[in-house]
């Protein structure tokens, strides 16, 4: 990554208040081992230029995208025509998940005890019930579980959320028993304060799970079957989401995402 795409990255995670994959004091000895690695390598400098290029382009759209309003409408076109540009310039990776039909398809993978994962959620709430009322069937969204604990993660090697585990399994035994939206807004509300035993407490007054234990390890085997997919789509935080395809490491701020779905009804041909 070159120096100006580093900077143009720091800076729209910063304002936006989205997660890096890697800690940002990192970022000065990666650019100083980039242009060691450039200046040995003639034919490389011409790549760094272009990079420079290229990416002044990105440094230019982060004031504007950030600029955005925390909540949808009231857009300036320039700041739409800044988020599109940025909208159709990203990959789309296949996701193996059906889409059932419909035109867009969001798979998020989360874990309940995750600050940005919450964040996320509350402010999505809103616009996702919204655009599903106005368009129905035309979203699907698929909630896929990715805790960062080492019980069910084989993938860390230290606890970062030691009740995200059972947090998981709470939500998927409420879901069940058609109480998966209550027990998930008590799990995101709460997830700064969850602990092994105040999950059960809850999954058993929120969604009457009387055999928590029991279901326990079964649950916790689907739990690892959404880690492996993350695994083959190289998902080391949370929350990250697809939103048909478009890869999104801790999300983006609500505008943003109520911009992202219309685009993508637009392009399915399925406007308001």
């Amino acid at each position: 990554m070159c120096l100006v795409t580093y900077i143009a990255v720091a800076g729209l995670f910063v304002l936006s208040g989205m997660r890096m994959a890697y800690p940002m004091t990192t970022i000065p000895r990666r650019l100083w081992q980039d242009l060691r690695a450039a200046l040995a390598r003639p034919a490389a400098l011409v790549l760094v230029l272009l990079c420079v290029v290229g990416a002044s382009s990105a440094v230019a759209l982060v004031p504007r995208l950030t600029a955005l309003p925390a909540s949808g409408g009231g857009q300036t076109l320039e700041q739409q025509s800044e988020f599109t540009r940025y909208w159709e310039s990203q990959p789309r990776v296949p996701v193996p998940v059906s889409p059932e039909g419909a035109a867009i398809l969001i798979v998020k993978f989360s874990d309940f005890q995750c600050p940005a994962c919450a964040q996320s959620y509350l402010g999505y709430k809103d616009i996702l019930a919204r655009y599903q009322a106005q368009h129905p069937g035309l979203i699907r969204v698929v909630t896929k579980d990715y805790p960062l604990e080492t019980e069910c993660n084989s993938n860390l090697t230290v606890d970062k959320h030691p009740a995200a585990c059972e947090a998981a399994v709470a939500a998927r035994l409420a879901r069940f028993r058609d109480r998966g939206e209550a027990m998930e807004d008590w799990l995101y509300t709460n997830h700064a304060t969850l602990t092994p035993p105040s999950v059960r407490r809850a999954a058993r007054e929120i969604a009457g799970v009387m055999d928590f234990d029991a279901q326990y390890p079964t649950m916790l085997n689907q739990v690892k079957s959404d880690i492996a997919l993350a695994t083959v789509l190289n998902i080391t935080s949370t929350p990250t989401f697809f939103v048909n395809g478009v890869r999104l490491e801790g999300g983006l701020p609500p505008a943003y995402f109520e911009l992202a779905l219309q685009l993508e009804l637009n392009r399915a041909g399925k406007t308001r």
